[in-house]
Order: C-alpha cells, then structure tokens, then sequence
C-alpha cells in the first residue's frame, strides 16, 4: 500500500473529546475531494455524510488504519475509541454494556459530528452500531461480521426486554460463542501484557486468509493500551457484564423495525463468529439489505482492506 494511504501507530492521543469527565480519543481524516450533491427532494445541494468507524472488543479505532484515507476520498471520517479501550479512559466500577457504548456514540455524533452519519461497526462495534442505528443523525449502517443477539420470538418490543426473551436455538449457539469469544479475549489480554508472540500468534488465527497483516504496529496497539495501571479490572468488569449477560439486549426489533439501508459484509472464514448470524440478519431485514461475502476473518476491513474499501466506496455511490 501506498504510504499515505494507512495510519500509522502513534502512542500518544490522536484527538479527544471530553464525555461525562471521561476522556475520549477518536482519529478524523477530512474529505480530500469537496464535492457536493442534490438532494433530488429539496432540490439544493448538500454536504456528503460523515463517516464513523467503531473497533471492535479489545481493539481501538486503529484497526481502521487501511481504512480511513481511502474511504475520506468523498467524506470526512472519524473513527472512535471506545470507553475502556485504546487510548480512551479505563474508568473502574464503569457499567460497561452494549448500552453504555451506544451512548457514548450517539452522544459523540450529537457533539462531535453534528451531521448526517454512515455508521461502521466490527465485531461488538457491530453490536453498538446496530443499536446507534436509529438515532436519527444515522442514514445508514455498514456491519463487518458484527456480534449481535437475536430472538426467534417476532413479538419483541425495541429493545428486546428480559420478559419476552426466549431461550431459542440460536441464542445458545450465541451463548456458546459468546463464552468462547470472552475466554479467547481474556487470555489475549491479559497475556498481551507480558507476551507479544502470544497476541501476534492469536491474530493470526483470526486473519485466516492474509496473516501477514499482522504486523508489529497491529500488536503494538494492542499491548500498549493495557499498560494502564487499571487496566486488569476494568477487564475484569467487562468480562463480567458479557459472561453474566447483565444486560439482554436483542438486535431484532432493530432489524426487523429499521427502513434505513443496511450493508453486511461478512468474512467467510471467521473463526469466532457463526455464518448463522448473518443468515438470521438477511432473514430479519428483508428490505433496503445488500450483503458481501468476502474471503477473510473475523476483522476483513484489516484483513482484505483493499476489497472491503471497494465494497463500501461502490455501495456509497450507488445513488
């Protein structure tokens, strides 16, 4: 790749935000091309929607450095820590949920963006990003494998509340690969401190396709953030919300209720996540979805950068 064209790891903050006294850091990349459109409706012209890219567990916005510049080519982009990640604060005793972090990016698109927004997700940035969809700055959402829960049950509410939550078969394929995925991110991080070769081995199992991407900054921007002196714990307290499963919350309502468009790109080798998923997402929303399967992992955009940047840039110019 060119070098321009990918984010290098830095360890100091990139940008930050300040939310509920808690630091956040985010990376933004402005559009390299001022281009406007119509709106076909209004009949005036309009500046691109921005983008944002949310990591996944154990991750941080890093994992969108093959990402970023290309998709800037139209649209400004932000990619964004999440609490308790990366470079953002680690805050102890934090109710770390699916919840807490989709408020902590609708908040982030209130203040910070203040556009109109394609919203990105990975893994559990999936899972937030799905539950972000409906703040109404979001036109639409792109998921890359996203980690996300399901009711077989088609009378569920918004949310998917606790009462009508059935135990269905999909949901204990989703408990057993929640366990493993927990289990697996444990060991990774708290190994990651001590053992680098630990953490460039594990990844690689998760690049099946392109392992070389693995590379010495990848694993840098693993190990480093968990030099924070608090780090342990505030693992520990995810740990525990995930495993206990302190908050149920079922994508879907959000599927099945949403109208805006959708675009799933899937990676076909994923070692931690069940093609079954994607399956129940393209059965729940039948409307306004467009899929990809790629040949890659569980984390394609770092995987097969150039392929997943031409699916999305293509998908964007659709209109």
């Amino acid at each position: 790749m060119e070098a321009e064209s990918f984010v290098r790891w830095d360890s100091s903050d990139d940008m930050t935000w300040i939310w509920n006294n808690m630091k956040v850091n985010f990376k933004f990349v402005p559009q390299k091309y001022i281009d406007t459109y119509t709106d076909t409706h209004e009949g005036r012209a309009r500046i691109p929607p921005v983008i944002l890219l949310i990591h996944g567990f154990g991750s941080s916005s890093f994992h969108w450095r093959h990402n970023m510049h290309p998709l800037s080519q139209y649209h400004d982009v932000y990619a964004i820590d999440l609490i308790g990640f990366g470079k953002s604060d680690k805050p102890l005793h934090n109710n770390y949920t699916v919840s807490f972090w989709r408020y902590q990016v609708e908040q982030f698109i209130d203040e910070v963006i203040q556009r109109p927004t394609i919203i990105v997700g990975n893994s559990l940035g999936g899972y937030v990003a799905t539950l972000a969809s409906r703040h109404p700055n979001v036109i639409e959402t792109i998921l890359l494998n996203p980690y996300v829960e399901f009711n077989e049950n088609k009378d569920v509410d918004e949310y998917g509340s606790k009462d009508n939550f059935k135990k269905t078969k999909l949901q204990n394929i989703a408990d057993t690969i929640n366990t493993r995925i927990m289990s697996l991110i444990t060991k990774l991080c708290l190994i990651a401190i001590q053992d680098g070769k630990y953490i460039r081995k594990t990844l690689q199992q998760l690049y099946a396709r392109n392992g070389n991407n693995v590379d010495d900054e990848l694993v840098l921007s693993i190990i480093e953030p968990t030099k924070s002196h608090n780090t342990t714990d505030t693992l520990c307290q995810m740990i525990k919300s995930f495993t206990q499963k302190s908050e149920k919350l079922d994508t879907t309502g959000y599927f099945q209720k949403s109208n805006k468009p959708l675009l799933l790109i899937w990676g076909v080798r994923d070692v931690w996540l069940d093609m079954s998923i994607a399956k129940s997402i393209q059965s729940l929303k039948r409307e306004n979805i467009t899929t990809k399967y790629v040949n890659a992992g569980h984390c394609p955009q770092d995987e097969v950068p150039q392929e997943v940047n031409a699916i999305i840039k293509t998908y964007l110019q659709r209109d």
